[in-house]
């Protein structure tokens, strides 16, 4: 997963959203594991971008988020108290 081209989304949608006056809202896409530059891009778009939570995927190629691998990640985004919409894709 490449989180450059995921930040280079979340800064994009920002843009927009600041344009929409108030009118529209967002979500974050960030890969779903708990790694030190998922978890800032996680930071960021929450506190400096101001979306309103994140969007995942059901699954991950083969992987469904019930996957070890996405504990982490999951526990921090609930600990954080940040809303996740799962999309059924």
């Amino acid at each position: 997963m490449n989180l450059p081209l995921w930040h280079a989304y979340n800064e994009a949608v920002a843009k927009h959203i600041a344009l929409s006056n108030g009118r529209m809202e967002a979500l974050a896409v960030v890969p779903p594991y708990d790694t030190p530059e998922n978890l800032k891009e996680l930071n960021q778009t929450i506190e400096d971008l101001h979306l309103k939570g994140i969007q995942r995927f059901v699954h991950y190629d083969e992987d469904y988020l019930d996957e070890p691998a996405y504990r982490g990640f999951l526990k921090y985004v609930a600990k954080k108290q940040i809303p996740v919409y799962v999309h059924h894709s």
